[in-house]
């Protein structure tokens, strides 16, 4: 790890939040172009809705560590902002060359899938389960398996 701070564990938070910031910006772009190729109406609204809820907790795992860095608000409104831009480019890529292909779209939203489960695996999951119990850190992620299976299956 660089060392950018005089201090270990704000190095950590450094270190923790920009890696988050670039892979969730990474995530964005593909999600981006997969929802400008949308030529459906009838799923325009679902997938915006989706893509606004999802923004919710990406902009928490952006903001949590930088603001323990103790970084300021100008900072992590910024890295919210590099985090979130690449979906309006990914939008406008996807709108004005669409995807005539359904795989390449299928395989664009299988990339922005990985990049996410890939980070939350090491940088969020990870860092739960070195800071916390490993019952808890199961218990949660049981709790929100189902909660996320009871949104897709009855909603």
């Amino acid at each position: 790890m660089i060392i950018i701070t005089n201090d270990a564990k704000k190095d950590l938070f450094v270190h923790s939040g920009l890696f988050l910031t670039f892979s969730i910006a990474l995530h964005n772009f593909p999600t981006g172009i997969a929802l400008g190729a949308n030529t459906h109406d009838s799923l325009t609204k679902p997938m915006m809705t989706a893509i606004m809820l999802h923004n919710i907790p990406e902009g928490i795992a952006v903001f949590t560590p930088l603001l323990m860095a103790g970084f300021g608000i100008f900072s992590i409104i910024l890295g919210a902002t590099i985090a979130s831009a690449p979906i309006g480019v990914g939008a406008f890529i996807g709108s004005n060359y669409g995807m005539g292909v359904p795989w390449l779209v299928a395989m664009i939203i299988a990339l922005a899938m990985g990049v996410m489960l890939s980070v939350t695996g090491k940088e969020i999951f990870g860092t739960a389960l070195r800071t916390s119990t490993k019952i808890y850190c199961v218990i949660m992620a049981v709790i929100g398996f189902v909660l996320v299976s009871f949104y897709l299956f009855f909603l």
